[in-house]
Formats: C-alpha cells, sequence, structure tokens
C-alpha cells in the first residue's frame, strides 16, 4: 500500500470514481449495522456511505420504523430498506430484531460494532443518561428531543426497562424521585453493572447466532483499527484502497480533510488510471 495525499482540486472527484467503483463491486442485499448504540455507529454510516457511496437514511429508516418495529410491525422497516443498501443504529442496534432482518433480506452482510464495555457504558450513560433519568421520573417531555417528542421515551422505555427499574429505586433511595437530580449525578454501579451485561450478552448472542456463517457478519472495534480494510475486504470489494477510519461523534477528535483526503491504493495490485478511468496526479 502506498499513501498517496490527493489535492483539494482532484480529491472530490477520486472519491466519486471510488463510490461508483464500490457500488458496481456490491454483491451482496442489504448491509446492517447491528452493534449497540455508542460502539462508532455514525462513523460506521459516514464510510459507507461518504466513502463507499452506498445508499443510507439513519433519520428516515429510524422515523418510519422504530416504533413500529417495537409492535412487531416489520413492513415499514422492509419498504424503507428496498430504497436503501445500509443501516445502522435504531432499531436494529437494540434487541434481537437482526434475526427477524436475516430472515426478511436473504443474502445480507452484518456488522457488529464493539468497544470495551465499561467505556461504552460511560458513554451511553452520557448521551442517554438524561433521557433514562425523564423516563424513570415519569416526565412526559425530553429535552432536546430527537426525530419527534417521545421518541426516546418510547425506546428507552421498552429496551432499557431492567436500568430504568433499578434508576428508579437508586432515586427513591435518595431521596430524589421527586424532581430532576442534580447535572453531576452518578448512576449506581449496579446500574452500570446491568448495562453491561446486557450490552456483552446481547453481542455474545449475535456471535453464537452467525457462528456457521462467518461470511455474513464481521466483528470490529473501529477504535483499534487503522483503515477500512477489514471492512473492504467483508464487503468483497476488490478495489485495492483504504481510508482512515473516521471517529464521527468523538469529543477528542474528529475526522480532518486532511485525514479523508489520505486514501491508501496498492499500486503494486491495481492501476489508479484503473479506477479513475483517467489520472488526476
Amino acid at each position: 500500500m502506498k499513501n498517496i495525499t490527493i489535492s483539494n482540486k482532484n480529491f472530490e472527484p477520486l472519491a466519486e470514481e471510488i463510490k461508483r467503483f464500490c457500488r458496481a463491486q456490491k454483491s451482496w442485499n442489504k448491509c446492517f449495522g447491528i452493534g449497540s448504540n455508542k460502539t462508532g455507529t455514525t462513523s460506521l454510516a459516514h464510510i459507507f456511505k461518504d466513502l463507499f457511496g452506498y445508499r443510507c437514511n439513519q433519520s428516515k429508516v429510524e422515523l418510519t420504523s422504530t416504533i413500529q418495529i417495537i409492535k412487531g410491525n416489520f413492513m415499514p422497516f422492509k419498504q424503507v430498506m428496498s430504497e436503501l443498501d445500509f443501516h445502522q443504529d435504531l432499531p436494529i442496534s437494540q434487541g434481537h430484531y437482526y434475526i427477524a432482518i436475516d430472515a426478511l433480506f436473504p443474502n445480507s452482510k452484518f456488522i457488529l460494532t464493539t468497544r470495551d464495555s465499561r467505556s461504552w457504558a460511560e458513554s451511553t450513560l452520557r448521551r442517554y443518561g438524561n433521557r433514562l433519568i425523564h423516563v424513570a421520573l415519569n416526565l412526559e417531555s425530553l429535552p432536546r428531543a430527537s426525530l419527534f417528542t417521545g421518541y426516546s421515551h418510547s425506546w428507552i422505555s421498552h429496551f432499557m426497562s431492567k436500568q430504568i427499574a433499578i434508576l428508579k429505586t437508586d432515586l427513591e433511595k435518595r431521596q430524589l424521585s421527586d424532581g430532576l437530580p442534580p447535572k453531576d449525578y452518578e448512576f449506581s454501579s449496579e446500574l452500570k453493572a446491568s448495562l453491561i451485561k446486557d450490552y456483552e450478552e446481547r453481542n455474545e448472542e449475535i456471535i453464537n447466532y452467525f457462528k456457521y456463517r462467518p461470511d455474513d457478519l464481521l466483528v470490529i472495534d473501529l477504535s483499534c483499527e487503522l483503515n477500512t480494510r477489514k471492512i473492504t475486504k467483508f464487503l468483497g470489494i476488490s478495489c485495492h484502497f483504504s481510508a482512515p477510519i473516521p471517529h464521527k461523534n468523538k469529543k477528542s477528535a474528529g475526522t480532518t480533510e486532511r485525514e479523508i483526503q489520505e486514501i491508501s491504493i496498492d499500486l503494486d495490485a491495481i492501476s489508479i488510471n484503473q479506477i479513475l478511468g483517467k489520472s488526476l496526479f
């Protein structure tokens, strides 16, 4: 692999050609990111949409199908996915919906994003802790409602019922059940342990479900990967290129313009002109 830094003028045409090449190499039906929220799912969506050029629309899928799937109706999800190649996050980032989706979409690929359990739990509580408290206190509205009012309340109530029960007991013990706790409220070790247990058990169940189909499941910790090579290999993309893993929604770092524009191309295995149809260098 040779690392090539591409000029601003030439990067966009190269990126578009790579997207077209990836789409032409698609030999699978759909690809689903089934890792839990806060395991790099947004970064994975960025890779599929902005680097590989596959069709995805997280907001549309969540808006039309999350509540319906919770109710047992998979038809809206099936319909919206007919227009897309990839989806990650809710509703498939929770529960065991991957089993039904596997049946609904034969010849599909599944990616289980993971990360260290403790850091995942801390990140999850930073992101959703305030909403979890609102649900535990039976407050009708949540601050900064995503998609529509009551959306977070619905999915958190359904998927985090164990943690809500623990939190309610803890709030009562601390005599905080009549009002919002302070902003620096520390969630109990029992709640964190419960969160981690559910997270680890779900990951194990997914791995066990696909144990006889290793070509259909990729388990990956994006924080440990330097580039997209494992993902392109898993997808069967024969183009010999890779790009740095973007870290979206990460406070300490973001994907810089320079990082995006550093693409590794194996010049011995495939010529740049094969990808581009013309030289940009």
